[in-house]
């Protein structure tokens, strides 16, 4: 038996079934499964037990919480159950749609490449098809999902990328890795505790990557109580733990995304900043123009003008004049979709210049013509 699959359970009973039916028509080989659920009630544990019943193919084990105890303590308590016959350990969310070869192209992973310790996959949200997460990247004592909202297709990681950390939401560790990091640890309740654990598995000489071939989807519901009240307590627990370990590197990404969409270096460019993180702007715009040598003939500071969250509308920020610019623009922005609302001012633009680039802190590239494939007549909720 290679694998062993844990699965916290703090669920409604829709998206549970939309996940073990997902799990039912993807499993190939024998495996282990432990779920835990983690104050659900008596439903879910009902659904939990007809899939067992039903599913011969493997080893399953139900563990039941009257209340939620968390996802770590959840989580150290199925590692007790766990075979010692096992090569690997799987944690899963329940509000995943799992896709079709998964298991083999995990273990094609781990027997080909000894070095790596962990690997995720990339998820993408089922609302919308975008990327949800494709592993953490790191700038300014700040972590970000990489490529967050992309399309798949339009993004250019390795197939077998490395990463400095993923996510539990689906995360296969050697168990040899997990025998020799032990449990996680529980003062990060429900937020965290997956970064934490997967630095300290790479304190031991393993790496973290993100299998890009292995695609889920993840509706990112709640995983447990109170994890909005703890964000902050669990973020700074972390940053004091591993913060001399952390490196940087939010602009190799971008770097990487650049260079696959080919920029003309014979343009000369306007920077545009609309970010209002501001450390990472700056640190961006010099990598832009120093590193990557962008031949940038000016750089507007708009940031001020950006309202936390909020979409921009550009013709709302710039000169009503400002599309007829023959320079293409590179705009740099905390996300990408805060651009999505800007279909009147593109049919101006477009007139001048077709060529004008995105960059996000998620570490997006995408050209303005791709974005403005994705405007939509209508948004508004009533």
């Amino acid at each position: 038996m290679f694998f062993s699959i844990i699965i916290p359970v703090f669920q409604t009973p829709g998206i549970l079934q939309l996940f073990l039916n997902s799990l039912n028509d993807t499993l190939e080989n024998y495996a282990q499964i432990i779920f835990i659920n983690d104050g659900s009630g008596d439903n879910i544990n009902a659904m939990l037990r007809d899939f067992s019943s039903k599913n011969s193919r493997c080893d399953i084990t139900i563990i039941q919480h009257s209340f939620s105890y968390g996802c770590a303590k959840s989580i150290n308590e199925a590692l007790t159950k766990v075979s010692p016959y096992c090569e690997a350990v799987i944690f899963m969310d329940s509000d995943l749609i799992l896709t079709s070869h998964w298991q083999n192209k995990l273990l094609e992973d781990l027997q080909q490449n000894r070095d790596i310790g962990i690997i995720g996959c990339m998820l993408l949200y089922p609302q919308t098809g975008g990327v949800q997460c494709c592993g953490i990247t790191y700038q300014n004592q700040t972590g970000r999902h990489l490529y967050l909202n992309a399309k798949p297709n339009m993004i250019h990681p390795k197939s077998l990328q490395k990463v400095q950390c993923t996510i539990f939401a689906f995360c296969a560790i050697r168990y040899e890795a997990v025998k020799q990091t032990g449990f996680l640890n529980e003062e990060f309740y429900n937020g965290y505790e997956d970064w934490d654990y997967q630095f300290r598995v790479r304190k031991l000489g393993y790496s973290v990557a993100i299998d890009s071939e292995i695609i889920h989807y993840h509706w990112e519901k709640s995983n447990g109580s109170h994890r909005d009240f703890n964000r902050k307590g669990n973020l700074g627990r972390f940053w004091s733990i591993h913060g001399s370990a952390v490196n940087d590197d939010l602009c190799k990404y971008i770097g990487n995304e650049l260079n696959a969409i080919s920029l003309n270096i014979n343009d000369e460019y306007i920077l545009i900043d609309l970010c209002e993180a501001r450390t990472e702007a700056i640190y961006i715009c010099n990598y832009v123009k120093e590193i990557l040598s962008v031949n940038i003939k000016d750089y507007i500071d708009l940031s001020p003008l950006c309202k936390s969250n909020m979409r921009i509308w550009l013709p709302e920020i710039l000169n009503s004049s400002f599309h007829m610019k023959r320079n293409a623009f590179i705009l740099i922005c905390d996300q990408f979709i805060r651009l999505l609302d800007n279909n009147y001012w593109w049919n101006l633009r477009k007139n001048y210049k077709e060529n004008d680039i995105i960059i996000d802190l998620n570490g997006n590239v995408l050209k303005f013509s791709d974005l403005s494939k994705t405007f939509w007549p209508g948004t508004k909720i009533r």
